[in-house]
């Protein structure tokens, strides 16, 4: 209760700080970076009925709706919400060209339609894909104006597959975050403000790694040895002994030592193509395209235990990621089923990390959750459904479908018959 005495709330889910005079030093630096983390946030929509449309930030990859540049700015209802703008179970495509322009579009219809099956609108920590919050994302966020030097050596020091502590020292140290005398000092948490080995003032972390009496004779011993001795040779050998020894403890660390394969093993080939499903049965193959500027389709054929041809869809989704039309076109792949009397499918796609996401569910806040939720509700219903992977050599008619929603309008289109230039 005292939390939320000192909170303003904006929301039950995303409150507004109040920043207090009597405050601890804790709540102090919460309240100087609360709105810096609200950029961090994103609603997840389900029924949509409390996200607001234009002063919530919820379509993926686009700022707020109302810092983009529409048509008739003034007339705008910035209390609207996002359920507002759905007519017949379909997002309101006539009513979203009143505002925004075609790219706008294509990265708001990507978001599911909002349905009440979906519950209420949850909040998400969007820059990462499990929507949980990181400090290192964060990080990430506060600098994305930085030095293209600087973001690059962060990313060679955070994949590097070495200790966890190394990595967090290179970041500390960068930083002036060592934990000296001096940060220990102006957190109040000593008294003492010198350091320890030389009994003179530290001023930063360089001190304690360079310019300390202890150390400084160290680096003085390499500069005249290597500089003004010309002593190139123990140069090099000291830096292959360093290269050395990083990489042997890297491979300690990923077990390199006790996982190599097998001399000789042999190596087996195996032919690939589509296989008709068993009798009174129907198999679904769906596949999912993205071009490089993160335009997405989908699409899907329908075919029974025979190999006849029974529906055909392609849809273009809009602006979303690689898994997302995986997903997308597995949720549609079964509209289409369901809606033709299939009562016993086989779905195939060749997407293992969208079967993986189907078969075991996601986090409540993974940004997938709203189509990984309602494709787990549709296998639900009074039908046999199975979901499988196999490899995209057998699936090429789908693919083929996948790539061909790009040219198509916005939304779904059934196909009664193949197209003229589908294989089989």
């Amino acid at each position: 209760m005292h939390g939320r005495r000192v909170v303003r709330c904006g929301s039950d889910l995303i409150p507004k700080d109040k920043k207090r005079c009597d405050g601890s030093y804790v709540w102090s630096g919460i309240c100087n970076v609360w709105s810096k983390v609200e950029l961090g946030t994103r609603w997840i929509i389900g029924d949509g009925n409390y996200t607001k449309f234009w002063r919530d930030r919820w379509v993926p990859n686009c700022p707020l709706l109302m810092d983009v540049i529409v048509n008739h700015p003034d007339m705008r209802n910035l209390d609207e919400v996002v359920c507002d703008y759905v007519s017949d179970g379909l997002w309101d495509i006539g009513k979203l060209r009143c505002w925004f322009d075609e790219d706008t579009i294509k990265k708001i219809v990507v978001v599911p339609v909002p349905v009440s099956e979906a519950g209420a609108d949850k909040v998400t920590w969007r820059l990462n894909s499990n929507g949980r919050f990181s400090v290192s994302s964060a990080y990430f966020m506060e600098n994305e104006q930085g030095s293209e030097v600087e973001s690059k050596f962060w990313r060679m020091v955070w994949r590097w597959h070495g200790p966890q502590k190394f990595k967090s020292f290179l970041w500390l140290f960068s930083k002036d975050k060592l934990y000296t005398n001096l940060c220990r000092f102006s957190r109040r948490v000593s008294g003492d403000l010198l350091c320890p080995r030389c009994n003179l003032h530290s001023k930063s972390s360089l001190h304690a790694i360079r310019d300390c009496e202890g150390i400084r004779s160290l680096w003085l011993s390499l500069r005249n040895k290597f500089v003004f001795e010309g002593n190139r040779g123990d140069l090099n050998k000291l830096y292959w002994d360093i290269l050395l020894r990083s990489r042997e403890i890297s491979n300690v660390w990923k077990g390199e030592g006790a996982n190599q394969k097998k001399e000789g093993a042999k190596v087996s080939t195996k032919i690939v193509s589509w296989e008709p499903p068993s009798p009174r049965w129907c198999k679904l193959n769906v596949d999912g395209s993205v071009k490089e500027d993160g335009l997405a389709s989908c699409g899907g054929v329908l075919r029974d235990c025979s190999g006849a041809w029974l529906q055909g869809f392609i849809c273009n989704i809009g602006t979303c990621r690689v898994v997302d039309s995986e997903l997308r076109g597995i949720l549609e792949g079964l509209n289409v089923a369901w809606n033709h009397g299939c009562r016993k499918v086989c779905i195939e796609t060749d997407s293992q990390l969208a079967v993986n996401m189907v078969a075991n569910g996601v986090e409540e806040t993974h940004c997938a959750t709203p189509l990984v939720e309602r494709i787990r509700r549709y296998l639900k219903r009074r039908w046999i459904v199975e979901i499988m992977h196999i490899y995209r050599e057998a699936n090429k008619v789908a693919d083929f479908l996948a790539v061909s929603g790009h040219g198509a309008p916005l939304g779904l289109q059934l196909l009664a018959s193949p197209p003229s230039e589908a294989g089989g």
